[in-house]
């Protein structure tokens, strides 16, 4: 496609001419055309062809143009495949067209070249150049500014061109061609000194000396009379020469005066204005990284200052250097499941790994499918699920790698631990990893407490100062297209103390509006940015506003179909609508959605709706996701958001399936402290309900669940443990791990006899393959805590018929196992034990280190039950090793007390301190499992440590504790042992 402007504004493709349309979308075409293949910003467009227009109409009416002009294009595509398209690209639109296919972009590169050629040898070019006007430029469009502007530039090009090609025939000695062409010149310009004098030399060199005389008179007289001036010192010089037959003026003359050509826009940008230091720093850490080090690159600083900017140096410097860059970002909204950052990470270093080579280790295997693959990781160990995405990190190292984390203020507990584990390893690498924080945010302090702990030669603070006064000047300049004025460069930087964003909003603003003063300044920027954002908003379309307010309540990136369900408008006019968001540079792409440029766009626009307005925006948004045919994790996280954020239109009971169902997410994640808030923010809501009986049954609900969370993560749930009977449990068939979960949260609270009954009834119904193993398995457990053997071993086994063909149950197989070798122990079955021992660590092993951590738990206490001081004392250490790593307080004091206990027989005397020690850790977890158990093992430990009467107390507390707790303890070793300690008959020294 050729287009041109060197006359009335036409478009040739295939032979055809386009349909441009009207005079403002020719003008929207032109413009696009004469900065072809550079962003035509739409400010700039508005306010060339609509000055008077409200910035809101006129935006409407160029989004029309560009689209119709899409259109045109995209037809004429099919018969001509060079057609260019017209792309937006922020801030604006680009016709991605190749500028020499315009005339007036090859005009001015011909005039470019032949000015670099002497005098003589420039005509071709010149003569090529001229060739392509066809009439007055931008002819048709005169009745708009800008093309009555463009049309005197580029006419006075012409004339300057056409002058110097009338030096170049002198040079070239052709004097007769200069005569006739100098004089049809002259005639039409006679105010041009240039054509003039060259059409004297011309005669004079031609013999003809008094008419080249008298075209210098005519000259003086017509300047002196029309304007009042006198003739150039060079017109005086050559009238003079000629006068004196100057023999100089028989030669050719010097290379002809530069042409005077537009220089093209300066499209540098300047957000790294002011970050020399910073650069740098990044520079090193990418150089260190290259010779196999790495870096921990700390970005500390407000909103605005610039930090996501120079992430994005990180990762280009990186990828410059031959690496690759990975990406991942905590979000405002809490609109996110857990480990939500480290997904994205995964997900994208996943990309880099080698498709046809295995995971570097199991633990990678395990990330991938838990991270970027989508599993839910039931029963996965956090050390096991970090360790993975580590090697994973590792394995895409061979060359630098940049692992680059925005917003870490707002990343969850989990993501931040992860991170921290990381970073000691990764830094040994060639991995630079650069985290930025939003100081001032609630988090902050924590995020940047915990990276500061990281090994100090490895932590390199960033610096990101404000801008300074000329650097906010140069940024007027590369905004505004010139040079600034130093009381206004003065007064921006006053009003927004450098801060990089304030400084570009600002700019960006008074510039749109041409009122780039002092005054406007402070006008322009009260005492915070939002008003110079709801000042841009306002400029926008109401639509575009009305899908923006959609965006900023979704609380992260939004699909078409989303907003256009929400809205109620068609996707196309959605399309529409973001594109003017995706020029005014308030809305980026995020792949096939949408989001905001920056979280203060989000703020400004939440506080310009009502609450009202709000909350039924997040209805509605909850809405749309439901019905959705399948829900992933962040979708439940959402919808449950959106849903208590709209309370006062759906009520408190709706969010607390999906917070629940998040919060069960979480927790096959390891997240306890997430799970906890979802839990917490569920319960806050039940105790809202307005019908009581409904309020008793959530509030129960939760409740029990928090309580899970809570115990497993290390707390004492006070209030549940006093007393457990607000514990709702919910339908096996509804969730079978979490009936699972709840009765034995119940059991664990001395109510065995409780859950014996509920499970043995539940299995009288008729129930899946899944929920039938489960309750067989919590009967089993129960009815072994109560000294029920042989309905303990019957459910067991029943649940073993279940395992291998029921895949849901699978994590259960380990603890299955584990409590079959009890009860095999204390039914004199010894050979039997040690197979179901076996088969627990064999089932363990194919899981995580959690998962090893149980196995190894379950060996302890079996070895304790046969009196076997040195394999328990050896598997109680890697349980509390395990459970250290892992941070599973529960089973690490459990284990305590078995190796206490261990140690004490092998001859050490604080043995049985540290057994009462780690016992009283045990009660405050209000985990009550096999009390007795422990109580008697305590009891041997300090009979053979010296003290028998304080031996005989503990027998009896152990017989008191099973009277109460229903915890029958049937282990014939602790038995006979309790009986010789209540006679005084144990010896007080004993060594296994």
């Amino acid at each position: 496609m050729h287009v041109s402007l060197l006359g009335p504004v036409s478009a040739e493709s295939a032979d055809t001419d386009l349909s441009l349309g009207g005079l403002k979308q020719r003008a929207v075409f032109a413009l696009l055309a004469l900065n072809a293949g550079r962003v035509v910003s739409l400010d700039r467009l508005v306010d060339e062809l609509w000055p008077e227009e409200p910035p809101s109409r006129a935006t409407l009416g160029l989004q029309s143009y560009v689209s119709r002009l899409r259109r045109v294009l995209a037809a004429a595509s099919d018969a001509d495949p060079q057609v260019p398209a017209l792309v937006t690209r922020p801030p604006g639109w680009v016709l991605d067209l190749d500028p020499e296919r315009v005339d007036v972009t090859r005009f001015e590169q011909l005039i470019a070249r032949a000015r670099q050629l002497p005098g003589g040898d420039a005509g071709p070019l010149l003569r090529e150049a001229l060739g392509l006007w066809r009439g007055e430029p931008l002819a048709d469009l005169q009745a708009v500014p800008f093309a009555r502007e463009e049309a005197a530039r580029l006419t006075e090009l012409r004339l300057t061109a056409e002058e110097s090609l009338l030096e170049a025939g002198l040079a070239s000695g052709d004097a007769e061609v200069v005569v006739a062409e100098g004089g049809r010149f002259v005639a039409a310009n006679p105010f041009r000194e240039r054509g003039r004098r060259a059409l004297a030399l011309g005669l004079y060199r031609t013999g003809r000396q008094s008419e080249a005389l008298a075209a210098l008179t005519r000259l003086r007289r017509l300047l002196a009379d029309e304007l009042g001036l006198d003739p150039s010192p060079e017109t005086r010089e050559l009238e003079a020469g000629i006068l004196r037959h100057d023999a100089a003026l028989g030669l050719p003359p010097p290379d002809a005066p530069v042409v005077a050509v537009r220089p093209p826009p300066d499209r540098r940008h300047g957000e790294l204005l002011g970050r020399e230091t910073a650069l740098a720093a990044v520079d090193g850490a990418v150089a260190v990284a290259r010779s196999g080090r790495g870096s921990l690159l700390v970005l500390e600083a407000p909103a605005g200052a610039g930090k996501t900017t120079l992430l994005r140096a990180v990762t280009e410097r990186t990828v410059a250097a031959g690496g690759s860059a990975v990406h991942g970002s905590g979000v405002g909204a809490g609109a996110v499941p857990a480990l939500w950052p480290w997904v994205t990470v995964v997900r994208q270093v996943a990309t880099l790994l080698p498709p046809d080579v295995a995971p570097p280790s199991p633990a990678a295997a395990h990330a991938l499918d838990v991270l970027a693959a989508g599993g839910d990781g039931a029963g996965g160990s956090r050390t096991r699920l970090y360790r993975g995405v580590v090697d994973l990190l590792l394995a895409a190292a061979e060359r630098p790698l940049a692992v680059v984390l925005d917003d870490a203020q707002w990343m969850d507990a989990d993501s931040l631990d992860l991170l921290t584990l990381a970073v000691d390893e990764l830094v040994e690498h060639a991995v630079v990893v650069a985290v930025a924080v939003r100081t001032g945010e609630p988090g902050s302090r924590d995020v940047t407490t915990r990276l500061h702990r990281a090994r100090r030669d490895a932590v390199v603070r960033v610096p990101l100062p404000g801008l300074g006064v000329d650097d906010v000047g140069e940024v007027v300049r590369r905004v505004a297209g010139r040079p600034a004025d130093g009381e206004v460069a003065e007064t921006i930087h006053r009003r927004t103390l450098g801060n990089p964003f304030f400084v570009g909003e600002v700019v960006r603003l008074l510039a749109s509006e041409q009122r780039l003063d002092p005054e406007s300044v402070h006008e322009a920027l009260p005492a915070e940015v939002e008003e110079v954002l709801r000042r841009r908003l306002d400029r926008l379309p109401q639509q575009t506003r009305a899908l923006l307010a959609v965006v900023a309540l979704a609380g992260g990136p939004v699909d078409v179909d989303t907003l256009a369900t929400v809205t109620g408008v068609d996707p196309d006019t959605v399309l529409d609508a973001c594109e003017s968001a995706l020029l005014a540079e308030l809305l980026v792409e995020d792949g096939q959605a949408f989001v905001l440029r920056h979280d203060l766009v989000r703020q400004t626009l939440e506080r310009g709706l009502s609450h009202a307005r709000r909350a039924r925006l997040h209805a509605r948004l909850a809405e749309v996701l439901q019905a959705r045919p399948a829900l992933g994790s962040q979708d439940v996280v959402a919808v449950a958001r959106h849903l208590t954020l709209a309370e006062p239109v759906v009520g408190p009971g709706a969010a607390i399936p999906f917070l629940v169902t998040g919060a069960d997410d979480a927790l096959s994640r390891n997240a306890h402290r997430e799970a906890e808030r979802l839990f917490e923010q569920a319960l806050d809501l039940a105790d809202r309900a307005p019908d009581r009986t409904e309020r008793e049954t959530l509030t129960a609900t939760v409740r029990g669940r928090l309580a899970i969370a809570r115990r497993w993560g290390g707390q004492t749930p006070a209030e549940e443990t006093a007393t457990g009977d607000e514990f709702a449990v919910p339908a096996v068939a509804e969730s079978p791990t979490a009936w699972a979960n709840a009765l034995i949260n119940r059991g664990l609270t001395g109510h065995y006899d409780e859950v014996a009954t509920t499970a043995e009834e539940t299995l009288l119904g008729e129930l899946q393959p899944a929920s039938r193993a489960h309750a067989h398995f919590v009967a089993g457990w129960a009815q072994l805590v109560r000294g029920r053997l042989e309905d303990a071993d019957r459910h067991f086994r029943a649940f073993e018929e279940l395992h291998d063909t029921t895949a849901d149950v699978r994590p259960l197989g380990v603890a299955a196992a584990g409590y079959a070798a009890v009860v095999a122990h204390c039914q004199g079955d010894d050979a039997r034990a040690d197979r179901a021992d076996r088969l627990a660590h064999a089932r363990a092993a194919r899981h995580e280190e959690s998962t090893r951590m149980e196995a190894e738990l379950y060996t302890a206490r079996l070895t304790a039950l046969r009196g076997d001081v040195r394999a328990c004392r050896e598997a109680a250490g890697r349980c509390a090793a395990i459970a250290e790593r892992i941070e599973s307080p529960v089973y690490a004091v459990h284990a305590q007390v078995l190796a206490a206990w261990a140690d004490a027989l092998l001859g050490d005397p604080s043995g049985a301190e540290r057994a009462d020690a780690a016992y009283v850790r045990v009660a405050a977890t209000g985990v009550l499992l096999f009390v007795p158990f422990f109580l008697l093992l305590r009891a041997e430990a300090h009979a053979v440590s010296g003290r028998p009467e304080r031996a005989a107390e503990l027998v009896a507390e152990a017989a008191a504790r099973s009277a109460e707790l229903g915890d029958v303890p049937r282990a014939p070793r602790l038995l006979a042992l309790a009986d010789e300690l209540a006679d005084g008959r144990v010896q007080t020294s004993r060594k296994a």
